[in-house]
């Protein structure tokens, strides 16, 4: 290693540990240095990435010290975005190395393979820098891969004999998590691997946040919340909140606050219960809210009860708008919802929870046991709301093919056809039809006979008479052409090795909800595979517009929908073969936890609701409820 950070009397000092030559990036960190000045956090940092000369940088502290929101700040100050020179990895103890290092994949050419590179691979060819979250999680494959490139500057690709050579600008940015006392959390089997890693790289240490600096963080995102920050602050110190959640109460509750003092102390209550204990449920529940109920101005212990048991919401809908309690959210479209669901207290409650998360545009995870109503809320929200909602059961078969897309086997008439259509379309803004009609005959009856191949031919002599005709007369319909004729080549090499069948590209059902606005619900998220838990990463970024996927070799990011909205259920971890989510990826959501129903009134209004076509009797509704009741503490006491 040739220089480790050090922080000494709260000042940076930069140790020499060997011989260095700082060359001209000194130069560069001491030229920049004006826009980080008056953040010494970001000076320190700076001066790790640009004034030691290594290749890597390691940000380590305990959790929530705010290791991934320094490194976005000078990202942005660097001029950097992520996406485009910018990548973001989050690893996990599932995680290939191929996500990083790359695969070969099919073509559209039947037959056809070639290396896609890796998310590391391409930022270490392009000079990008790549940031890599959380690596005292990752298996001993992914950190090994790592000290090579660490170490001399060069990547091994299995398969070729050459390493890459990592291009000048390369950069390589690691997150890690450690305890209380400065160690990593990492285990026994990945800590010594860690710690060479850390001997080749820049090393800064975070410590935990005070709650001077806590003051700061929400002094300039919420100026507004002038006379709550010294509270919240000491609320993320003593009650061991995380800043993240207390940063996404400060935005719910922005709108809330006129001249220093609050509007509704309920519906701040409830937005604490919702970001703080919704992870809770019974006496859990009813002990945090009151050991935080101080930051709505200290309400009865019998308020803060009835705000987390008894809050009954009202609902109201109109063509524009639908609302429920606090919460509201504008219709897509007016329209009656066709899904059954009771207007139970708890149930209500439940929705008005959900709705407040869609309005303020957070991620959802439901968790409960089967059967609670966790995807039913979601579906009758979307229906009485317009929205059109996917749901997709995941497991550990499913493979992130199904959520971002991938390469199918179809019929060559599927796509020809969207061909034909363009080139049609072209033909007719450029030559005239009177003229031509024989010609667009022929073109019809190569279709219907499946003759692929003259087909082609009869289309490339238009591309080729349409590019002589409109070079110099409309370049816009010049250009039209020129990409038709690209797309035609494509189709020769697909028609040169199969003409029945090719190869095309389906885009996910993840994919297609970021890009329409559509609502997904993923339900068992926490049976997913790793891969596929990492499609989720970049959409769980409150500040990342776009998703970025790997599996098209010719990929672009994705343009986030405002409408787009992010659902996931899943049932608790304690159950047989069931784990739990990643921490970094479930504190990114806000999370419910659905109890079972076992108020006498609400089972009575819930079997009169689903049997209304029966005309349940009173007696047959009260045997119902008394035959579940029983069922369910009977199964509670053979537990116990």
């Amino acid at each position: 290693m040739d220089f480790i950070v050090r922080r000494d009397d709260d000042a940076l000092k930069l140790e020499r540990i060997s011989s260095c030559n700082f060359g001209t990036s000194c130069l560069s960190a001491h030229a920049d240095k004006e826009q980080f000045q008056g953040n010494q956090k970001l000076e320190e940092l700076h001066i790790a990435v640009e004034g030691s000369g290594a290749l890597s940088v390691v940000v380590q502290g305990p959790s929530g010290c705010g290791k991934t929101s320094l490194l976005r700040d000078y990202l942005s100050l660097r001029g950097r975005t992520v996406g485009d020179s910018v990548m973001v990895v989050h690893l996990g103890e599932q995680i290939d190395s191929k996500v990083l290092l790359g695969t070969f994949t099919c073509t559209a050419v039947p037959g056809e393979f070639v290396w896609m590179p890796g998310l590391l691979t391409k930022c270490v060819l392009n000079g990008h820098w790549i940031v890599l979250e959380d690596i005292d999680f990752a298996p001993p494959d992914v950190i090994s891969l790592l000290l090579p490139l660490v170490k001399t500057g060069r990547l091994n690709l299995p398969g070729y004999y050459e390493a890459v050579v990592a291009a000048r600008d390369f950069k390589l940015f690691l997150t890690q998590r450690t305890t209380s006392t400065g160690c990593p959390e990492a285990g026994h089997m990945v800590a010594g691997l860690l710690k060479v890693l850390e001997d080749h790289s820049v090393t800064l240490t975070l410590p935990p946040h005070t709650t001077d600096d806590i003051e700061k963080v929400i002094s300039s995102e919420y100026p507004d919340l002038e006379t709550f920050t010294k509270q919240l602050a000491l609320t993320v110190v003593e009650q061991g909140v995380s800043l993240r959640h207390v940063l996404k109460l400060c935005n719910r509750i922005v709108p809330q606050v006129a001249h220093g003092r609050l509007t509704s102390v309920p519906d701040m209550m409830l937005d604490l219960l919702d970001c703080f204990c919704g992870h809770l449920s019974g006496e859990k529940k009813l002990s945090k809210a009151l050991k935080l109920s101080h930051l709505c101005g200290g309400l009865s212990q019998n308020m803060v009860e009835q705000l987390c048991f008894s809050h009954m919401p009202s609902l109201q809908s109109s063509p524009s708008t639908f609302s429920v309690g606090r919460s509201y959210i504008g219709r897509s479209c007016s329209s009656q919802s066709k899904v059954c669901y009771s207007h139970t207290q708890s149930s209500l409650s439940l929705l008005e929870a959900v709705s407040r998360c869609v309005q303020m545009a957070e991620p959802v995870l439901l968790v409960g046991e089967t059967g609670v109503g966790k995807t039913a809320t979601v579906s009758y929200l979307a229906s009485v709301t317009g929205y059109k909602l996917v749901v997709m059961n995941l497991s550990q078969q499913t493979d992130s093919i199904d959520l971002l897309g991938g390469y199918k086997p179809v019929q060559m008439v599927h796509i020809v056809a969207p061909l034909k259509e363009e080139f049609e379309e072209l033909f007719r803004a450029t030559f005239s039809l009177k003229q031509n009609g024989h010609f667009l005959a022929s073109v019809q009856t190569c279709v219907t006979k499946k003759q692929w191949i003259k087909l082609l031919k009869l289309m490339v002599h238009s591309v080729e008479s349409a590019h002589k005709r409109t070079k110099r007369s409309d370049k816009n319909l010049y250009a039209k052409w020129g990409k038709l004729g690209l797309k035609l080549k494509k189709l020769r090499q697909q028609l040169l090795k199969s003409q029945t069948f090719a190869f095309t590209f389906d885009e996910g059902a993840l994919v297609e909800a970021v890009k329409e606005g559509w609502w997904i619900l993923l339900d068992e998220v926490n049976l997913a595979s790793a891969e596929s838990l990492q499609c989720l990463s970049a959409i769980l970024e409150a500040h990342s517009n776009s998703l970025l996927f790997m599996e098209k070799p010719d990929s672009e990011p994705v343009t986030r929908h405002p409408d787009f909205r992010l659902f996931c259920c899943m049932n608790p971890s304690t159950d047989v073969g069931k784990k739990s989510l990643p921490e970094n990826i479930r504190n990114r959501f806000t999370e419910l936890y659905v109890e079972e129903p076992t108020s006498t009134a609400d089972l009575s209004v819930m079997i009169q609701d689903y049997l209304k076509n029966d005309c349940p009797s009173n007696p047959l509704v009260e045997g119902i409820v008394r035959y579940w009741l029983c069922r369910v503490f009977r199964t509670i006491c053979s537990v116990k």
